[in-house]
């Protein structure tokens, strides 16, 4: 029921980042992120990417053990996340995001990134049931957008109904995609409600 402006997404999106950066981030580190859909979980993923690092999203309809599985094998460095959630692990550094403070009018400032560094990880469940890590790069993502926008002519005065889950590739070109054009993008409730998707379009 909130409404943010470019500007306001920009100062969430570098209050992750200088936490990051403050916490001790190397170039593409991989940062987990356990938040639902929202301002936060928006801003991990853009805080991320500015502060260099790589960006892996977990399905928070996974069990504890599973999600433990996916940050132990791609060692993560950072766990994004709300201090609703238990995090077991404990190497990766936990950024709770209700104990930041966010810095308005802040400059949005990335960290440069060369176009074959990898900009986030999927975890597919794999035809053995392990989850397994596919890495995609900052050049693959934006040739897909690209892509994409130029065929089905999106432009700033379009709008997405964000309905893929953050770990599932379609999220990128939500995020992305809008963000490229300058458009908008409609987070739903976690529900999954149909009714509600429908209200909202």
């Amino acid at each position: 029921g909130k409404s943010f402006t470019y500007r306001e997404v920009g100062d969430y999106a570098m209050t992750i980042k200088n936490k990051l950066i403050d916490a001790g981030i190397q170039n593409s580190d991989i940062v987990a992120i356990e938040l639902k859909k929202g301002i936060w979980q928006l801003a991990a993923v853009l805080g991320t990417l500015l502060a260099g690092g790589t960006y892996l999203p977990i399905n928070m309809d996974y069990p504890r053990l599973r999600r433990d599985k996916i940050e132990a094998s791609s060692k993560a460095k950072f766990i994004i996340t709300s201090n609703k959630n238990e995090i077991v692990i404990n190497t990766a550094k936990v950024i709770n995001v209700e104990e930041l403070d966010v810095l308005k009018n802040q400059q949005v400032k990335a960290v440069l990134q060369d176009s074959e560094q990898p900009a986030y990880i999927i975890y597919t469940s794999g035809s053995t049931g392990e989850p397994k890590g596919v890495v995609i790069s900052h050049k693959s993502a934006i040739n897909t957008i690209h892509d994409i926008v130029k065929r089905f002519e999106i432009t700033y005065a379009d709008r997405v109904l964000a309905i893929a889950d953050l770990a599932f590739d379609l999220s990128v070109f939500d995020i992305f995609g809008m963000l490229y054009v300058g458009g908008s993008i409609v987070f739903p409730n976690e529900d999954k409600d149909v009714t509600e998707w429908n209200k909202l379009i």
